[in-house]
């Protein structure tokens, strides 16, 4: 079951694009500054693919315009999720981080140190981004005259979820699970519809690893309960638990309607 569970983990399509990150946070990031033609081209180079163009289009823009944290976030954002370059994109994002430093440079920022395996960096990006973010909330809570524009900065959002997911993440990566669970439940208590479901399922996948079936059952149920966007994964693990239970009836009853799914 340890490997299985190891291996469900480390598919990216399964738990990053499919599941446990909403796609909408790989939309194309170049939109902030979307008056000014030269992002225009900057993100028309990237939508078709073409990168470097893109890059050298940045690298116009910050000769004329230096010191733009935009520029550097952009940069990034093409290693990171176009070119997989993650030592770029994280010193791109490191620049932006000293021009604004914003939750979302914070959480780029530490995709790129986890992707690269340096755990204690990317466990202090996410955490710094969620503090940037409740300090924010925290900020602007009491105040009625906040422009909507400042109201989106601050409420919850998948963003948000995807960096308690991924802190969450680091953490079981060093080995840390009674942190990744910590992770996950302060994420899960923000009570933010469909994204949530993505920390159900992580932390029952933790409660597993640690023999703690009867918890990770109740998480299995919720998500399902919340309408999972995969609930294949969820009757594999649920058929997997009751079989390490020993109620193989239980077991075969998950694994056959995992199975109905594979098959329409």
């Amino acid at each position: 079951m340890r490997d299985r569970i190891t291996s469900m983990r480390h598919t990216p399509v399964l738990f990053l694009t499919l599941l446990l990150v909403p796609t909408s946070l790989y939309a194309t990031p170049i939109e902030s500054k979307e008056d000014d033609p030269r992002f225009q081209i900057a993100e028309n180079l990237q939508k078709s693919g073409d990168y470097s163009a893109a890059l050298a289009e940045l690298d116009r823009i910050d000769a004329t315009s230096p010191n733009d944290a935009e520029v550097f976030f952009e940069r990034g954002y093409i290693y990171l999720f176009n070119l997989k370059d993650y030592d770029k994109a994280a010193a791109a994002f490191s620049k932006s981080i000293e021009l604004d430093d914003t939750f979302v440079n914070r959480l780029y920022r530490g995709e790129a140190y986890h992707k690269n395996g340096l755990l204690d960096k990317a466990i202090a990006d996410f955490t710094k981004g969620l503090n940037l973010k409740s300090e924010l909330r925290k900020q602007y809570s009491e105040r009625n005259d906040i422009a909507t524009k400042f109201i989106d900065l601050v409420k919850v959002d998948d963003a948000e979820i995807k960096a308690y997911y991924h802190l969450g993440r680091a953490y079981e990566d060093k080995g840390s699970y009674s942190k990744a669970i910590s992770v996950y439940t302060e994420g899960i208590n923000l009570n933010y519809p469909d994204s949530q479901l993505c920390l159900h399922v992580a932390r029952a996948v933790v409660y597993v690893e640690l023999k703690q079936y009867s918890k990770a059952l109740p998480d299995l149920d919720k998500s399902l309960e919340e309408g999972a966007k995969h609930p294949k994964l969820v009757y594999d693990l649920k058929a997997d638990i009751y079989r390490r239970l020993g109620e193989y009836g239980k077991s075969k009853e998950w694994a056959q309607k995992a199975k109905m799914l594979r098959e329409e």
